[in-house]
């Protein structure tokens, strides 16, 4: 894969650090509340965990704001658009690319999790299925947790939680790559990209964000199975929608250096 060879060294470690950072402070958070099982460390019920809201919104967001559109730039010079010469295969290897990084990074917060959880409470064990986990002792109505218990299973939450992560740090990948080649500059992805990820309401518990769904994960998600198949779907929309985009306007791209 031809852009990793592109991929800035210096800003790779800082934006990582960054990322790992965020990822921590999102893993403090879920401490503050009752957190006694696996799940709890990487969506908690309430807030924070490795994977949890903030993660993907102020960590991953921004690196890749700041990434793609240096790998575009060091990639996209003379030798290598002469090498390839169709040009729609340059956006074929950022896609790729953006799928492997993607997977990365839902990699490293499953595995922060997971080591979080284990270093914490002495085990990995799913306890959201039981009345000993986070679920049920946040419940408002304790009557209704039957309901709850074989939607909790660790099988259809992994699912889930890999599935839907995964989509979305895709969507704002292709989204990215897509701002680069109507906006240009770097600076102007860079503005747009967040003003676009602060002005959505995405960041708030509940609210729908215009590009990224339901990105927040709350308890009574986990009984409406309808909910989640809209929110892959959505992501799912935008990465299709952004592609075919991307490949045409790859096509009338032309190289001037």
């Amino acid at each position: 894969m031809i852009d990793i060879k592109y991929m800035p060294k210096l800003w790779v470690l800082l934006l990582f650090g960054y990322f790992l950072l965020l990822m921590i402070l999102d893993i403090h958070q879920a401490r503050e509340f009752i957190s006694n099982s696996l799940f709890d460390f990487i969506v908690h019920p309430l807030s924070g965990g490795s994977a949890g809201t903030l993660t993907p919104f102020l960590g991953i967001y921004p690196v890749l704001a700041i990434l793609i559109p240096l790998i575009v730039d060091k990639m996209e010079n003379d030798m290598v658009v002469i090498r390839i010469r169709n040009k729609k295969e340059l956006f074929y290897q950022h896609f790729i690319f953006s799928i492997v990084i993607s997977a990365i990074f839902v990699i490293v917060m499953v595995l922060a999790g997971g080591m979080a959880s284990n270093l914490l409470t002495g085990s990995v064990k799913n306890l959201w299925p039981t009345e000993k986990g986070s679920i049920y002792f946040y419940l408002e109505n304790k009557t209704s947790f039957p309901i709850y218990i074989p939607q909790l299973t660790s099988f259809k939450v992994w699912l889930y939680i890999i599935s839907s992560r995964f989509l979305a740090i895709l969507s704002i990948a292709v989204l990215l790559i897509f701002l680069k080649l109507v906006l240009k500059k770097n600076s102007y992805v860079l503005l747009v990209s967040l003003l676009f990820l602060l002005g959505s309401g995405g960041l708030f518990p509940g609210h729908f964000h215009l590009f990224l769904g339901y990105i927040d994960i709350d308890p009574k998600l986990w009984i409406s199975p309808e909910h989640q198949l809209f929110t892959l779907v959505y992501h799912l929309f935008w990465i299709v929608l952004l592609f075919i985009l991307c490949q045409w306007l790859y096509k009338k791209k032309e190289f001037y250096h």
